[in-house]
């Protein structure tokens, strides 16, 4: 790439939709010098290699949303731990009360978007899932699993490496489950945002066959934006968002940047994401483990620990020379792939539960450690298989439709979610056939706290438009599921469309102080909306926005 070319991230406008694989990008016959053109769907947009010179003529294109120049990062550094504990995580966790029941996360696809796996190691080459949609290498195309750092061969093990039918040994928390694989790092550990991108992009789609079903059940992502703590990167909220909405489990580790406060770090502190710190063998929070708030609104941080030191697992085998290999790891990483094997072992037992159920399951079972009740520290505690399987044997039906983290349902979690008591559920009851309902999730809020708000049903005949009046007379016209701006003509808004639809809104920290008001508006269809405030509305809700305290 010459040092006039950059790689772009391009977001396109709604109502223009991203090619997919095979289709010809109609933006490319603008721009001649585009290369490298890789259809990014998931957040319908696409990313490329462009000129310099082009950027802002593609900035200005009608169709297009946003240009962000691509960025690099590296794959986080573990903590280093030489000592070998004899397996102490799987005593703590008590893994072989479920392995004893056959329970081992047979019939399960677990994905990790690492380094690579080694194909040639004796524990993992045998439950890989073959096949042209069950590895991907951005870099070098490999057509078998391969990894030359050894970080993704380590996570493998501790999720399923090992024996089946191993009861008193083995490796990993699932050993009966099968994996697919990407390598999203290079071999010097580097990767980019529309790697990444590509990467969630074919988890959705692995085969590219919309006709079959070849996704994972659990995606594991042991890294995060490590050098950015403290900070909401919304990067990939888009395509996590998507894999949710398929069903797929997304576990994270919470970082290793303790051991201060405030050191959050993005995927791992998105709404909808599990994000995993680490315990020694005492129980003890590791000091390196990172610890909340989340930079991401008031989801407790992290969401669970497990064990996270001096681990024994899998390890490269170069070539297949030491196809036995295996060392001892240290990082909230590791304690990440507990999580997922475990949700790994819950989606064995009951293989009809939804994945709220599951999740539920894990924060409502685990043991509490620190400070009573959920904290940023441990989050919810310590994961228990045993406790969670026992839960499954009775479970309530949770719902977390705000994919917040928390459930409507009293006996899904320590704290139910009374901010909006899940507001999808609460429009759908009380909805009356042809007709508005707007609601908001509370009536006071924070700078930087969410607010939710649900739309449900529409008038026939009529789009609908929703709108805050500020305190200083200024209007700001809400037209995303996850945004919102200050408007004089609203001619280029598009209309909300749909039943129960939630706004995600994050209360900008800069806000005033004072009351707010929300308006739907009605408008028929084919007409623009001009200016909100000379339209009919057809509900009116008022919010406060207060400082936070001292």
């Amino acid at each position: 790439m010459s040092e006039q070319s950059v790689i772009v991230i391009v977001r396109l406008k709604k109502g223009y939709i991203a090619v997919k694989r095979g289709q010809r990008l109609v933006l490319k016959k603008d721009w001649p010098r585009l290369k490298d053109v890789h259809p990014l769907w998931i957040i319908n947009g696409f990313s490329a290699t462009v000129d310099k010179r082009d950027i802002e003529s593609l900035s200005n294109h009608p169709e297009v949303a946003s240009v962000r120049i691509d960025k690099k990062f590296r794959l986080n550094e573990a903590p280093t731990d030489s000592i070998l504990r004899s397996q102490w995580n799987l005593s703590v966790l008590n893994v072989e009360s479920l392995r004893r029941m056959g329970i081992t996360g047979r019939g399960v696809v677990v994905c990790v978007l690492d380094t690579g796996v080694d194909i040639d190691h004796k524990y993992l080459k045998g439950k890989w899932r073959g096949g042209a949609n069950s590895w991907f290498d951005f870099f070098d195309s490999t057509l078998l699993p391969t990894d030359s750092i050894g970080h993704g061969t380590q996570v493998m093990g501790i999720i399923l490496g090992g024996s089946e039918q191993s009861i008193n040994g083995g490796l990993g928390i699932a050993p009966g489950a099968q994996w697919i694989a990407a390598k999203i790092f290079d071999n010097q550990g580097f990767t980019l945002l529309s790697i990444i991108h590509r990467a969630l992009q074919w988890l959705v789609d692995p085969d590219g066959d919309p006709e079959t079903e070849d996704s994972p059940d659990i995606v594991n992502m042991s890294w995060g934006i490590s050098e950015r703590p403290d900070e909401c990167i919304q990067e990939f909220s888009e395509d996590i968002s998507k894999l949710k909405e398929l069903g797929i489990a997304v576990v994270t580790p919470a970082g290793n940047g303790g051991p201060s406060l405030f050191t959050s770090e993005s995927p791992a502190n998105y709404n909808g994401v599990i994000s995993v710190g680490a315990i020694e063998e005492r129980g003890e929070l590791s000091i390196f483990s990172s610890r909340g708030p989340s930079a991401c609104g008031l989801k407790v941080y992290p969401d669970l620990v497990a064990p996270g030191a001096g681990l024994y697992t899998t390890d490269i085998t170069f070539g297949g020379i030491f196809d036995e290999a295996t060392t001892i790891v240290t990082g909230t990483s590791f304690a990440a792939a507990e999580v997922t094997g475990l949700i790994a072992l819950m989606k064995d037992a009951f293989p009809e539960m939804d994945l709220y159920s599951i999740e539920a399951s894990l924060r409502i079972t685990a043991k509490d450690l620190g400070e009573k009740g959920p904290d940023n520290s441990y989050g919810y505690g310590l994961v228990d298989p045993l406790g969670a399987y026992t839960w499954g044997l009775n479970a309530p039906k949770c719902l977390d439709f705000d994919h917040d983290g928390y459930f409507a349902q009293k006996d899904c979690g320590p704290l139910q979610d009374l901010d909006d008591f899940d507001p999808c559920t609460k429009a759908l009851s009380n909805a009356k056939s042809n007709t508005v309902l707007v609601d908001i999730s509370k009536r006071q809020y924070h700078p930087g706290e969410r607010l939710f708000v649900t739309l449900n049903t529409l008038p026939k005949g009529f789009n609908i438009f929703i709108a805050i009046l500020l305190p200083d007379g200024g209007l700001w016209v809400l037209d995303d599921l996850n945004s919102g701006y200050a408007i004089e003509d609203a001619r280029d808004i598009q209309p909300w469309k749909g039943l129960c639809t939630i706004l995600d809104l994050e209360i900008p920290r800069w806000s005033e102080s004072g009351n707010y008001t929300l308006y739907s508006y009605a408008v028929p269809v084919g007409e623009d909306l001009v200016d909100p405030r000379f339209s009919k509305f057809l509900n009116e809700t008022t919010f406060e926005i207060v400082d936070m305290p001292r």
